[in-house]
């Protein structure tokens, strides 16, 4: 009885992680960067997670690359795809998406709530905050960075806090937010550039 229930949870493991292995393995297609007035943002590790997962441009898939050794993502990860010039590489324009949790390998309809620019090991990034334009998947019902610090202070402190540390204390300094207009500018600014 007792080996009967050790084989099957065997075999529901193995099954499991080659169900997973395939999975990350599939091809997948990104979507295009914008699209009428959003920005499609293609999901690499969902919510909750503490493997963190890569979408590797030369094969096509989502390859495992790293364990967090920190508390879990607080939200969605992923980056809005543009390519480029003149070879035409792929660029990944970091985005944190503030939804219920997203399947890693999806792509999600989006608009930007705001804009993080901050210096992390010495090189100044931007990491642009986004939420989904489906309503239903918000877990927040701020749509202008104005209303998300002043109704969803706390939630804004506890991702900059999460960020800060999430790779050791003070490898991030001089962190900014800018609103949801500075940020639509940019990536409308990034991807035109990439389209020329």
């Amino acid at each position: 009885m007792r080996r009967g229930i050790l084989i099957g949870l065997l075999l529901s493991f193995l099954s499991a992680s080659c169900g997973t292995d395939r999975a990350a393995t599939k091809e997948i297609i990104l979507p295009d960067a914008m699209q009428d007035d959003h920005f499609n943002v293609f999901i690499e590790t969902s919510a909750g997670e503490h493997l963190m997962r890569s979408f590797q441009d030369s094969t096509g898939s989502l390859d495992s690359v790293t364990l967090l050794s920190f508390l879990p993502l607080p939200v969605n990860l992923g980056f809005i795809p543009t390519y480029a010039r003149p070879d035409s590489q792929l660029v990944k324009t970091v985005a944190w998406v503030f939804s219920y949790r997203v399947e890693s390998g999806e792509a999600l309809p989006t608009r930007p709530l705001g804009m993080l620019n901050f210096i992390e090991d010495g090189e100044e990034k931007n990491h642009f905050v986004m939420i989904p334009t489906n309503e239903h998947l918000r877990i927040m019902e701020a749509t202008s960075f104005d209303d998300f610090a002043i109704r969803y202070d706390a939630i804004k402190y506890s991702f900059e806090y999460w960020l800060r540390n999430r790779g050791g204390v003070g490898r991030i300094s001089r962190l900014r937010w800018r609103d949801e207009k500075t940020a639509h500018e940019q990536l409308v600014e990034q991807i035109n550039i990439s389209e020329e």
